[in-house]
């Protein structure tokens, strides 16, 4: 498995397929929810943030990066600028058949790894808590839960977890 940085059109094709997945997975995991979802996540405003990755996510404030077995790209995570030495971590995702395979940490610790280079000095992130593995996952890389980072939606915030991780430390 290679993780690097997301190349080409086909392979940006690929990362927008697997975060419709995890949309998918969103509205799975909350069908109790499915109204705020379709605000939040509204298909149309969802699919047009698709198309904007390779420009929200553009070096060297960010990366799209991609997990790559044997020339499929079976899982993607993503960071951006969040303020003055602050990076998010977002959309990291894996594919079902590639789970199990340490896809979603090694994006996240290449992430961490890019983005200390990049200057960065905290990495955020939020999360549901419908989400398990992924909290999981992100504690065990050394995020510890934080203050909000933005006015989470009223409707939702008790639904909501942020997590932070110094950089420094890593």
């Amino acid at each position: 498995m290679q993780i690097r940085q997301m190349q080409g059109e086909a392979e940006l094709a690929a990362v927008q397929d697997l975060c419709r997945a995890y949309r998918a997975l969103l509205l799975e995991r909350w069908p109790d929810f499915r109204p705020f979802w379709d605000r939040y996540y509204g298909a149309e405003d969802y699919e047009a943030l698709l198309q904007r990755l390779p420009e929200v996510h553009r070096a060297p404030e960010g990366a799209v990066l991609v997990a790559d077995i044997d020339g499929q790209i079976v899982g993607c995570g993503m960071y951006y600028e969040r303020g003055e030495g602050i990076c998010e971590i977002k959309r990291v995702y894996v594919s079902g058949a590639a789970r199990g395979h340490g896809a979603g940490r090694a994006i996240c610790v290449e992430a961490m790894r890019m983005a200390y280079e990049a200057g960065y000095r905290q990495m955020v992130l939020d999360t549901t808590t419908r989400l398990p593995e992924a909290i999981a996952l992100y504690e065990s890389l050394g995020f510890r839960q934080i203050a909000p980072f933005y006015d989470p939606p009223a409707d939702f915030a008790g639904n909501l977890l942020f997590y932070g991780a110094d950089l420094t430390e890593s």
